[in-house]
């Protein structure tokens, strides 16, 4: 039998590195198990690089030699940090301060995550630019319900030479801004913005200061009259997120027309909880042009007014599809069935999570599916039978959530048991009745 003792020295350093980074918490425990552990441990000095510091104004709080000790165990390795200014003032935090240790070994930080900053503290942050190496910066807020973070003391938004050359990951939470970075982020290859408020003008100096953007992603109400279609100034984007909700299907075939290179897109991924939409037996199937999208091979699609316009899109490369809908029934399913047989070759990746109304009963027959591989189906008063899962030849692994079950429920593992046997099957208890899961049966 292998113990702990008997791993190799860089395969026991590369596990407590790998803690270490998933926890953000360095192994000043592990010093003293034996010699031996202390030894890999001051050895491994990636380990001691990722830190997670609760900032505050007083010299002991984070206490100063603990950070000092990680800092220097660090070696020359990377640093990444994640800050919580929660408990931080209006005054000085000392250890972000120019002559703190952390600081001077600025140069080495690769990812710099700020939580629950305030007006109040924010400029504690400024010793941390030029950030030269850099590549991951997050501003992260716990509260969505206070006002949001004004970014205009931070210097990547106010300085106008280059402050993070390497930048290649932005993402803010609950911020605003009027006004978009003062330099360009000629690096910056993903943004994410999360309930965020940003003026027109922001947005197209975003736009315009982030021309290698390749991701772009928005949640939640961005602004009230953002202009989306001006993502058609990043030539290179290739994956695009919005979810919202404001968005209809003007603004989602609008930003179809002024994307045509991307890869992925996901629109609207929400449930609609709301009472104003348009009676679903009212659907309007006319058109007046169809979109072709040749590169997208993942869509995502959480509204009913985005699965209203897949009667006008055409992805001829679409390998993995995921749709969100409540309130589903009469023309939307026939919608949606209807883009799914056009893509029923390619499809190697399906997930439908829907919601129907009671008392009405809706019946779920999805088409043959030669090329599905998985198939994960979560429904409310729907009719979708696990058997079902048999006509698609090619599929690996499926779940199946039916609410409320159906009445053969408790015999489901049964259908699945016959000559030769095609896929091992279970009904998990634990996430209640109507649930069932099955891997194909290697031959």
């Amino acid at each position: 039998m292998t113990t702990i003792k008997s791993l190799p020295v860089e395969i026991l350093s590369e596990i407590i590195t790998f803690v270490a980074h998933e926890t953000f918490n360095p192994p000043i425990s592990l010093l003293t198990v034996s010699k031996g552990w202390r030894d890999v441990v001051l050895n491994s000095p990636l380990a001691w690089g990722a830190l997670s510091i609760e900032c505050g104004s007083e010299n002991n709080h984070p206490p100063m030699p603990v950070v000092e000790l990680c800092i220097r165990n660090s070696g020359v390795a990377p640093l990444f940090l994640s800050l919580d200014l929660e408990l931080a003032f209006a005054q000085a935090i000392p250890i972000l301060q120019p002559c703190s240790l952390l600081l001077q070994n600025k140069e080495r930080i690769r990812e710099l995550d700020i939580h629950n900053a305030g007006a109040w503290n924010l400029w504690n942050l400024v010793h941390f630019w030029p950030a030269t190496n850099l590549v991951h910066f997050r501003i992260l807020q716990r509260s969505q319900y206070a006002m949001p973070l004004e970014l205009l003391e931070l210097p990547l938004f106010q300085r106008n030479r280059q402050q993070a050359p390497r930048l290649h990951t932005l993402l803010l939470e609950h911020c605003a801004f009027d006004d978009g970075p003062a330099h360009e982020l000629t690096s910056l290859q993903e943004l994410h913005m999360s309930s965020c408020s940003v003026s027109t003008e922001g947005f197209k100096d975003i736009m315009k200061t982030c021309p290698s953007l390749r991701k772009l992603v928005f949640k939640g109400v961005v602004g009230k009259e953002c202009p989306f279609t001006l993502v058609s100034m990043l030539p290179n984007l290739q994956e695009l997120d919005l979810n919202s909700y404001n968005f209809g299907i003007e603004r989602f075939l609008d930003t179809l027309r002024m994307c045509p290179n991307l890869r992925r897109l996901s629109f609207g991924h929400i449930t609609d909880n709301s009472h104003s939409y348009t009676p679903i037996d009212q659907v309007d199937g006319s058109w007046d042009e169809t979109i072709t999208m040749k590169h997208i091979r993942e869509l995502d699609v959480g509204s009913r007014e985005g699965i209203r316009s897949l009667q006008t899109v055409v992805i001829p490369s679409l390998t993995h599809l995921t749709l969100t809908c409540g309130h589903i029934k009469g023309a939307l399913l026939e919608i949606m069935l209807r883009f799914i047989s056009q893509h029923d070759k390619n499809l190697q990746y399906l997930k439908l999570t829907l919601r129907a109304d009671t008392p009405d009963v809706v019946i779920l027959t999805l088409p043959d599916l030669s090329g599905l591989v998985t198939l994960y189906i979560d429904v409310w008063n729907i009719d979708y039978h696990p058997r079902r899962v048999f006509k698609h030849t090619s599929l690996l692994k499926f779940y199946i959530q039916i609410w409320p079950p159906l009445p053969d429920s408790a015999g489901w593992e049964e259908i699945f048991h016959v000559e030769p046997k095609t896929f091992e099957v279970s009904c998990p208890w634990t996430k209640g009745p109507g649930v069932i899961e099955g891997r194909r049966v290697e031959a």
